[in-house]
């Protein structure tokens, strides 16, 4: 039997180039999705007001990856403002 890698659904980074791999609840479709270390630690400094400066690494990021990050940061945002 032939199993998927897992990859970040940000960066795209596959379970074995980074250090933890976490993974987020299912979507309506059923698709999860997961979040590196590395990209962790990014959204944890733009919440806090530190956005890391703009890379080529962080320019080539696919679109629907954009728009994960965007809804994850929102999110965020709402969970802070209920707590």
């Amino acid at each position: 039997m032939h199993l998927r890698k897992l990859r970040c659904s940000f960066c795209r980074k596959s379970e074995n180039e980074v250090s933890k791999l976490v993974a987020g609840r299912r979507s309506i479709t059923g698709i999860r999705c997961y979040m590196c270390d590395g990209c962790i630690a990014q959204a944890y400094a733009i919440v806090q007001g530190n956005p890391p400066a703009a890379s080529a690494a962080l320019r080539s990021i696919p679109p629907r990856a954009k728009g994960l990050w965007r809804s994850l940061l929102q999110m965020r945002m709402r969970v802070q403002l209920v707590a």
